[in-house]
């Protein structure tokens, strides 16, 4: 995660040692339990929106330059579930 100094420059020294060194699964998790938090419904699906969510108004907001992909609507699931 190297490329977090170009966007928290406040970040300590510290703190870029330990994102550099957390495991993307790790931090999966911990956004999955952030995300069931505030959704206030603990489950997968809950904390998936959540992200996708947050994710977007990211980007919007130019706080991320990665664009999010586009969201699953129930006919592309079964498009790219079908092939």
């Amino acid at each position: 995660m190297a490329n977090l100094k170009n966007w928290m420059p406040d970040m300590t020294a510290e703190q870029h040692q330990w994102f550099d060194r957390c495991p993307k699964a790790v931090l999966f998790e911990i956004a999955c339990q952030f995300g069931m938090r505030i959704a206030d419904e603990f489950t997968a699906d809950a904390a998936f929106l959540q992200m996708q969510n947050e994710w977007e108004v990211l980007h919007a907001q130019g706080i991320v330059p990665q664009k999010p992909p586009r969201r699953l609507t129930p006919a592309r699931k079964h498009e790219v579930a079908n092939g």
